[in-house]
This record gives C-alpha cells, structure tokens and sequence, in this order.
C-alpha cells in the first residue's frame, strides 16, 4: 500500500501532526472520549507530511494525489460502514426503481468516477488510507485498495425500510441510501499500517502550529514528470552512464559523480518543461536541499547537478543508501523501493526532485 513505503521521517511527522490535531480537537470538545481529528485537517497534513497534492475539495473520488497514487483520505471514529460517494443529481445520475438495477446502477457511476481520476492523474493504484480512534486514546492507520465494484457479481443482502439496501460484490460490502443518494463501505479495520496513543504534548502543538499553521503555503507545481533510474527498454541500469556514470571510461570520476538521463519522449510530450540546455536553475529535494542543476549532454539527455557530485550524493548514497565503490542495479533499486524521481517545476528558474517507486514488471531481477 501507500503508507508503508513511506520515509520514517515522513512517518514521524506525520504522526506528530495527526497527535497535534487531536489536541486541537480535545480543546474545542473537551468531554470526548474518543480523539477528535477534523477531516480537512487530516487531509492537510496528511499530504504535507507525505508531499502529496491535497485535492480533497475538488470534486473528485480521491483527496490527495502523489504521482501514480491517489489516496482517499477517512478519519471516522463510529463503525466501519462509512461514506464513500454521494449522488445527488438526478439528471446526471438517474436512478431505476428496482433495488437490484439500483445497486447496479450506482455502482456503475461508482466505477466511473473512479476511472476519471485514474485518467485524470495518470494513476497506477488508489487507496484508501483511514484514520480510526478509539475510546483508549489510540489512533489507528489502516489502509485497503479503493476498488472498482465487481458488478456482474453484485447481491443484495438486505432492504431497510424500502431505503437503505445493503449488497456485496463478492470482495466488499456497500449500503446506498436512497433518500440521501450516499453509498457508504464497510471498511477492513483488522490490519493496521500503524499504531499510537494520543498525548497532549505542547511540543507537538508548537511543531503543527510552526510548520501547518504559521509556515507559508509552499509554491504549487505547474506541471511534472517522471524519470526513470533504469531503462525500461533493456530493464537494466546501465553500467557506466547514469547512476553508475562515475564507473564510465576515459577519466578519473568522483564517485558522486551521476546523472539522470531524460528520455526524448518526454522532451517530446512536454518540450518546454525544462530550461533549455545548459541554463541554470534550482533544484530542491524533497527533504530540504538545493543545488544547481541543467540539462546537459547531446538532445538533452542528461540532468545533472552543478557540482555534479551534489546530486549523486543525494540519490545515491541519502536516497538508495548505495555503498561507494558499488553499482547500482535493478534488484538494488527494488530492494530500496526507489525506481524513479518525480521533477516538478514550480517555474522556469525552480523545480523539486523526490525519489519514488513504481513497481517494477521486471521478471529477472
């Protein structure tokens, strides 16, 4: 799933800020037995700790976007049947009579909507990430595939008061509810990615206060793309360019020295997303570093830092933990769960680099 390929980093304080919204909720409804997390909230901090989009106000089945994730984000403390899609145009979803085709019916706009938003964002999987507490003080992740609905084996358990029918498809159980047009899912809370006890600590306050409340909205990105560590034609990394470009012929190499090669269909999809050659510009990592960096190399092919041992330090020994003196290889880049690095531009002069992992199909690794 999404949450357990995960920085630890990004983990901790994803956590702190989930502990600090809780405080918060305590504050405003002392007498709750249960941690009060609002959703917005969740949402927002959810995507600022994991450096995802947060589209939760768009209209749209997911809340938060990360390249070729979409996650839809639940924080609900009352039984496992939740809300996970509303109806309400009668035009635009119009309903049959019969409690079969009903179901029918909504489960196909169900899948639909779910289709745009993987069209929409280029997306490989989607996911369910869930924020559960109980009376214990106890916050509880847990995560499930936001799955399509299997129609053609739809049944109908049950009809209450000629309103609420419940059905399965085989895999999940769903309710709709006629009178308000909500389909709801009884959500899987047996395996949870992670665990905690709510505390009020002050610190933790000050750190959601410092870095959510006070800390200016970062510059959205204006477009993106992904490059690949290894080549998808061969499915290998080669062994004297790229990440392993210090193990290349000619000279004595740093072995930092590395670059990423940009393929010419992207400069072919998106032939303004980089500067052109040679111009400088910043780019920023996801945990806060920044170096120059350019396009280099005949056709553009290459980015690369400035010194170029910036970069190589960042992937390969902080990213990949790549020991000096070793090749990285495809099976490497599995076993660490980095394939690829997302570019963001934010504008001509300013882009972000975060490394990534978009599941192999080799079958030799």
């Amino acid at each position: 799933m999404f949450y357990k390929n995960q920085s630890e980093k990004s983990k901790v304080m994803y956590k702190r800020f989930l502990n600090a919204a809780a405080f918060i909720g305590y504050l405003n409804s002392p007498n709750s037995k249960k941690p009060l997390i609002d959703s917005r909230i969740s949402e927002e901090i959810f995507c600022r700790s994991f450096q995802a989009k947060d589209i939760g106000r768009k209209d749209i089945a997911i809340d938060a976007h990360k390249p070729n994730n979409g996650i839809g984000i639940k924080t609900f403390i009352g039984g496992a049947q939740q809300k996970i899609a509303q109806f309400k145009s009668a035009k635009k979803y119009p309903i049959p009579t019969e409690p079969l085709q009903i179901v029918n019916a909504i489960s196909r706009y169900r899948n639909a909507r779910l289709g745009e938003a993987i069209n929409q964002y280029n997306l490989d999987r989607l996911v369910y990430h869930s924020i559960y507490r109980t009376k214990n003080q106890e916050i509880i992740l847990f995560e499930q595939g936001m799955n399509k609905i299997d129609i053609k084996n739809i049944k109908v358990i049950s009809i209450k008061d000629k309103n609420i029918i419940k059905y399965e498809d085989g895999e999940h159980r769903y309710s709709y509810n006629i009178s308000d047009s909500q389909l709801s899912l009884r959500f899987d809370l047996t395996c949870p990615v992670d665990r905690f006890i709510h505390t009020r600590k002050n610190a933790d306050l000050d750190y959601y206060i410092d870095n959510i409340v006070n800390k200016p909205k970062a510059k959205q990105p204006v477009d993106s793309v992904v490059l690949k560590l290894y080549s998808s034609r061969l499915n290998v990394v080669a062994e004297k360019s790229g990440l392993n470009q210090s193990f290349a012929d000619g000279r004595a190499r740093h072995h930092d020295e590395v670059y990423i090669p940009i393929p010419k269909a992207v400069h072919n999809a998106k032939p303004d997303f980089f500067p052109p050659r040679h111009k400088t510009f910043i780019l920023k990592t996801n945990d806060n570093q920044k170096f120059p960096a350019k396009v280099c190399q005949d056709n553009n092919k290459a980015l690369m830092s400035n010194p170029n041992k910036s970069l190589g330090k960042w992937i390969l020994r902080e990213q990949l933990k790549l020991p000096k003196g070793e090749k990285a290889t495809l099976r490497y880049l599995h076993q660490m769960k980095i394939d690829s690095v997302l570019i963001e531009k934010l504008d001509i002069s300013n882009y972000k680099i975060s490394s990534q992992f978009n599941f192999l199909k080799s079958k030799s690794m």
